[in-house]
């Protein structure tokens, strides 16, 4: 009867054991999942800073012209800041208007 006392006892601790383990796992992606958000806020904050500064005008978009001054920046040269706008242009300018819309929020 004391054997199988300790065996009941073992079953249910190692039980406890198994779902103390899952619970470690799900706090530790919900760890992740915070840090990650922390991290996501911190770039996209710095994103809008971005987009802010190139945006010349306040009007809410970054035109052709605007994205070219700020490659030229960094690149120091007119033709590769030209080259590297048309190829961004072509991917992110979806509605083919010529600029970069965003409203400060979204992007």
């Amino acid at each position: 009867m004391n054997i199988e006392y300790k065996e009941e006892e073992l079953f249910t601790t190692l039980d406890k054991l198994k779902g103390f383990r899952t619970q470690m796992t799900f706090q530790k992606a919900v760890l992740a999942y915070m840090a990650s958000q922390q991290l996501y806020q911190s770039e996209e904050k710095k994103l809008r800073e971005a987009f802010k500064a190139l945006d010349k005008d306040n009007n809410g978009t970054i035109s052709k012209n605007e994205l070219i001054e700020g490659y030229i920046l960094v690149y120091k040269n007119e033709q590769r800041a030209k080259e590297e706008v048309e190829r961004i242009m072509r991917r992110i300018d979806v509605n083919q208007n010529g600029a970069i819309d965003y409203n400060g929020k979204t992007y």
